[in-house]
């Protein structure tokens, strides 16, 4: 690790990439391509950012030089990553003794929950996926002792295979810089799902099986019904009785938002069964 951080120095900046300035620790992201003539072109187009270095490795060769490797949800499963999806997000998890035993960094980066519609394969989303893990470390490195300094990404899992090398080099520096500038205070709420609005639930039935990240459903209010996604990201399992903050969000914010307002009861349907009944808590404005 020291040999690959004495190559890789995180305040090292030159260049005309040199990108926005932060306060934060700078993190070193190592890229490992398996492709020698994908991984040249993209390590041309990082020559003058020392943070964002590329190999011509697969994600294995890299880990044991990384504090975290960045896995999708279903290849971190055994730390516990699909226990609680948070849509777009990420989060960590330590290793334990016998991962690192087997080559495992001490860290997994792990996500990324999408919404519903969203394609998983969709190259665009691969600035996200960055994002997220930048973020994710940054708020992991301002909660304890333990620092993550350098995160190791496998291209096909961040699907920047599915860019130009040129064009993935400039989203890479791009969404770098985008989540280095995120100010502390506000690491907290980058990439969080903005509801409508906010309610308690009373459930009718449990909703039980596993942790997912939206209820779609219908809320009926005043004879009216409009289509909607209770947000389980944040609170996780539903059940019978009551559940407070529970956020919920309007396929057609701009009709059934306004006609909301705190106080307002509404009654949750799957069809035409009646699932739930509910009180507004919290309105947000459509943006």
């Amino acid at each position: 690790m020291a040999l690959l951080r004495s190559r890789i120095r995180p305040s090292q900046r030159t260049g005309q990439c040199a990108g926005t300035r932060s306060t934060a620790m700078r993190l070193s992201l190592v890229f490992a391509i398996p492709e020698p003539e994908r991984a040249s072109p993209l390590e041309q187009g990082l020559h003058c950012r020392p943070e964002l270095t590329v190999r011509p490795v697969r994600l294995r060769e890299v880990q044991s030089d990384v504090d975290a490797v960045y896995l999708p949800i279903m290849a971190a499963e055994r730390w516990g990553a699909a226990n609680r999806l948070l849509i777009h997000r990420a989060q960590v998890f330590k290793t334990r003794p016998e991962d690192r035993a087997a080559g495992w960094p001490r860290f997994v980066i792990a996500g990324l929950p999408l919404r519903e519609g969203e394609d998983a394969f969709d190259s665009g989303l691969a600035p996200l996926v960055i994002k997220a893990a930048i973020v994710a470390a940054r708020r992991f490195n301002g909660q304890g002792n333990e620092v993550i300094e350098s995160i190791g990404f496998e291209t096909g899992w961040t699907l920047i295979d599915g860019w130009p090398p040129l064009e993935a080099a400039q989203m890479i520096c791009a969404a770098y810089d985008e989540a280095m500038a995120v100010p502390d205070d506000e690491l907290d709420e980058y990439g969080r799902v903005k509801p409508h609005i906010i309610a308690s639930v009373e459930f009718i039935g449990a909703r039980g099986g596993k942790v997912s990240t939206e209820l779609r459903c219908l809320l009926e209010f005043q004879g009216k019904r409009y289509e909607c996604a209770l947000i389980l990201d944040e609170i996780g399992r539903l059940g019978i009785g009551g559940n407070e903050g529970v956020p919920i969000e309007f396929l057609s914010p701009e009709i059934s938002r306004p006609r909301l307002n705190v106080g307002d009861r509404f009654v949750l349907r799957e069809g035409r069964r009646r699932i739930a009944d509910g009180v507004v808590e919290q309105v947000f404005p459509v943006t």
